[in-house]
């Protein structure tokens, strides 16, 4: 009698391999995207406003260390423009240029930080940079008239939070598994241990040196403003409040 193949009898056909996702690395949170999205608008309004009205629109949103000197006549916005002038000066930008350079920053620390933290912790943490980046001009600056714009402080901020945890053994950066999700759910060092790491340290101390020497230039170069101490400002904000807000507990 022939054999006839049972159904069991048959090969098995070969799984459909899955349909390769890219990789998250390259893909940009929401919440930076909205951040870049809302900063650049502010920009093209500043861009319709005629020169005056610009001036009154820096008079209300930026930075302006003048503001508590009381040596000057009433700021708009009053004791509430006091307040909220530490954080909306960061969604002002010079120039095309500075708002360009400071979305790219952004892209790169705050992406890593925004998949870490989440949307509500890292705007905390977005905040908690740009004041502390304004407090930090506004105690080197007291008095001035020269208004401050930029995110600068708060991505300096998102640097020092991603120097947190990016360089270390199970770093989102390192392959195998680059960019996957659960790399940058790693538990964190301790401040301490950071400061033992030595990519981590040469990171932190390039940074210092790059932001020291813009220091020295400015001083030298007049008529070139740069905020070299909101940087600063907000990057020790970062280091110090990131065990604060980070989601996930620490190495032991």
């Amino acid at each position: 009698m022939r054999h006839i193949p049972q159904i069991s009898d048959r090969p098995e056909p070969p799984p459909t391999p899955a349909p390769r996702k890219s990789e998250p690395i390259f893909n940009l949170p929401r919440v930076v995207v909205v951040l870049l999205v809302i900063m650049a608008c502010v920009h093209l309004l500043r861009m319709s406003l005629s020169f005056q009205d610009d001036l009154v629109f820096l008079a209300w949103f930026a930075f302006i260390p003048a503001r508590f000197s009381g040596e000057y006549s009433a700021f708009p916005g009053g004791v509430f423009g006091d307040v909220w002038t530490f954080v909306s000066y960061a969604f002002l930008h010079g120039s095309w240029l500075h708002l360009f350079t400071n979305g790219l920053w952004m892209c790169v620390f705050g992406s890593a930080v925004a998949r870490r933290f989440g949307t509500v912790r890292f705007l905390a943490f977005c905040t908690l940079g740009a004041v502390g980046g304004a407090a930090a001009h506004l105690i080197v600056h007291a008095g001035d008239v020269v208004p401050v714009v930029g995110a600068s402080a708060a991505i300096a901020a998102l640097m020092a939070g991603a120097a947190r945890f990016v360089f270390d053994r199970h770093s989102p950066l390192r392959f195998p598994g680059m960019g996957s999700d659960e790399r940058f759910q790693q538990p964190a060092r301790p401040l301490g241990e950071t400061f033992a790491n030595r990519a981590a340290l040469t990171f932190i101390a390039l940074f210092f040196i790059i932001n020291l020497a813009t220091g020295v230039g400015t001083a030298v170069s007049p008529g070139v403003s740069i905020a070299w101490e909101a940087h600063i400002g907000g990057f020790l904000v970062g280091l110090f409040a990131f065990r604060f807000l980070d989601p996930i507990p620490p190495a032991k």
